[in-house]
């Protein structure tokens, strides 16, 4: 089956956010790797140099770079989602607290007796 420029989809957007979020630990990995390298070859074989020339301080600059950035980025993805769960369990508490219905007469007369009951209704402990 052949295709053709009208059946061809068109490209979508880049998503350079997710494209750095895949590439970048896979290049500190790769830099991380260079660096282990160069290291066992100048203990086996000194006058090489590796671990003094330019290209070897180089390196080590990106991955130390990527290394910060990507403790930044993990530190503030973590942050974000912990946030994010605790408005989520306040807003599932709020829920549950609101959707209670007043059926029995002793919570029309008594605010106390539905909040304790609204919290064993959630199925939630004390997080």
């Amino acid at each position: 089956m052949k295709t053709t420029a009208k059946s061809r989809k068109s490209a979508a957007p880049v998503d350079w956010r997710g494209l750095a979020r895949k590439i970048l630990p896979h290049a500190a990995i790769v830099l991380a790797g260079m660096l282990v390298v160069f290291f066992v070859i100048d203990r086996i074989n000194k006058p090489m140099g590796f671990m003094t020339n330019e290209f070897h301080k180089i390196i080590t600059f990106a991955l130390a770079l990527l290394a910060i950035y990507m403790a930044v980025r993990l530190i503030s993805i973590d942050r974000r989602a912990e946030r994010m769960a605790y408005k989520r369990r306040l807003r599932d508490a709020q829920k549950t607290q609101t959707d209670t219905p007043a059926a029995s007469g002793a919570s029309k007369s008594s605010g106390k007796a539905a909040a304790p009951s609204a919290g064993k209704a959630s199925g939630r402990t004390g997080q």
